[in-house]
């Protein structure tokens, strides 16, 4: 059985974040990207996370989502998500395509270590990974800037969520200026679901550039 981690040698794995960091007793940490509790401690990262937890929840409860089912994260990063809404679905799940972050949400959340994975989008494709299995909820956040194929990405996920399912996808912190919300937007519409952009953006990140917009989000839900 692998020996738990002491909070101080977690803390040491922390990668940099532009060199963004925290202080614990004294000793200077890298800042996590997500917020994470670990031995009864709350590390605060780079990204707002309960504005957005409570968002999603409103979402779930505004489209009747069947929380009986099952959620994915697609770039579950720390696993936050996955982890917070372990209390919401019956199932959750959530990949990507770091090892470090898969292990990292793995050992801070041991009861779900069955629920994270590791996989490369990119390389293997979306559809390959699951095969024919169907989510009642998913969400894509600040993950389309790195996909290659962004078209067959969102058609990946469009096979992925069942019928009368949410998807919420998220972007980035200068989409908005850069004129990449627009384009993301085009390729989300391609599908034949219903897609509405929300009038919120949900935060930059503390790490963001400070002329950012805002990051804008998109629901989308397939009708059977």
């Amino acid at each position: 059985m692998e020996k738990e981690l002491s909070l101080e040698d977690l803390l040491k794995t922390l990668p940099s974040q532009e060199g963004l960091t925290i202080e614990h007793n004294g000793k200077t940490y890298y800042r996590p990207y997500q917020t994470f509790t670990y031995k009864g401690e709350t590390f605060e990262g780079l990204r707002e996370m309960k504005e957005r937890r409570q968002l999603f929840l409103n979402l779930i409860k505004q489209h009747n989502v069947d929380t009986s089912g099952s959620y994915l994260d697609i770039g579950c990063n720390m696993g936050y998500f996955p982890r917070v809404f372990s209390e919401v679905f019956s199932e959750v799940y959530g990949i990507d395509y770091n090892q470090y972050y898969t292990w990292f949400a793995k050992t801070i959340s041991p009861e779900l270590s069955n629920c994270y994975f590791n996989y490369d989008i990119n390389s293997r494709g979306l559809k390959s990974f699951f095969g024919n299995e169907k989510f009642d909820f998913v969400t894509s956040l600040s993950m389309i800037e790195y996909i290659n194929d962004k078209q067959q990405f969102v058609k990946d996920i469009f096979d992925l969520v069942k019928d009368n399912g949410l998807v919420v996808f998220e972007g980035h912190s200068m989409d908005i200026n850069l004129g990449f919300d627009k384009k993301y937007e085009n390729i989300i519409r391609s599908m034949p679901w219903k897609v509405e952009r929300l009038s919120v953006l949900t935060d930059n990140g503390i790490n963001a550039p400070r002329e950012a917009k805002g990051r804008p989000v998109w629901t989308c839900t397939k009708k059977g």
